[in-house]
């Protein structure tokens, strides 16, 4: 498997799960049209890291039972530490599963490795043979460079400015837990996980109402509910988020 086949499935693989997660998130999950995901364009990374993985273990001639195993045990593995990585690192929760049984730390439960697995058998099955196939084409295509290199030109510009606005969230809710504790008076480790934490799906919803009602621009807000955030009070937002939860929590 070479450099470019890694590049193609993987961005291959963001667009797919992007696409995944509209269609779930907008029917079923949260029933309102969202755009899934940490960063702003129609991608999402984590399913990119997953397709590749797939990709890699649908080569071996291995006996099917260990192959579930392994897309069982690798889609689960991946998924946490996709979720404890922004937890630690930003204060940031993409998914919650909270509210199903047996789930650790909301970030992976049982049904849902079930339904990674089974998702990654339609793969192996049905689409990692066409991938192969588009691979070998593009391969030998001109023009596949240049698509790549366009998709990967504008990937890691919103990389660089989704993970720059990430920095901004987690200093506000450091700052924004370090009153409640103050409040409170306590320890900020005693402090309940859900007043240092935020769920960035929520929150986007939040920040892409308000900025849906005031400027009219609702493709533009869909994609980027974040554009000029320059002129957005994110504090004020951090603020308000916190506090419909405290809300919600009390008429509970």
């Amino acid at each position: 498997m070479s450099i470019f086949d890694v590049m193609l499935v993987f961005s291959a693989g963001t667009v797919a799960g992007w696409l995944l997660e509209l269609f779930y998130r907008s029917l079923f999950s949260q029933k309102t049209l969202v755009n899934p995901g940490f960063l702003s364009g129609p991608y999402l990374p984590v399913y990119g890291f997953g397709v590749v993985y797939l990709y890699l273990f649908s080569l071996p001639d291995i006996s099917l039972y260990f192959r579930i195993l392994l897309f069982f045990a690798g889609t689960t593995v991946l998924e946490l530490l996709t979720g404890e990585f922004f937890l630690h690192a930003f204060n940031l929760r993409l998914w919650d599963y909270s509210d199903r049984k047996f789930n650790y730390k909301g970030l992976v439960c049982p049904l849902f490795s079930l339904y990674w697995t089974l998702l990654a058998l339609f793969f192996y099955y049905f689409i990692f043979p066409q991938l192969v196939l588009l691979a070998d084409v593009a391969r030998n295509s001109v023009s596949s460079y240049w698509v790549l290199g366009f998709y990967y030109g504008v990937f890691f510009q919103d990389i660089v400015v989704s993970f720059n606005l990430a920095s901004r969230l987690h200093r506000l809710i450091k700052e924004s837990a370090e009153k409640e504790r103050t409040r409170l008076k306590i320890k900020l480790r005693e402090l309940a996980m859900e007043r240092k934490t935020v769920d960035f799906r929520l929150f986007k919803q939040q920040v892409r109402r308000r900025g849906r009602i005031a400027s009219k621009q609702t493709i533009v807000r869909f994609f980027n509910p974040f554009m000029f955030s320059h002129t957005i009070d994110l504090k004020e937002n951090i603020a308000q988020y916190f506090e419909k939860k405290q809300n919600r929590k009390r008429g509970e």
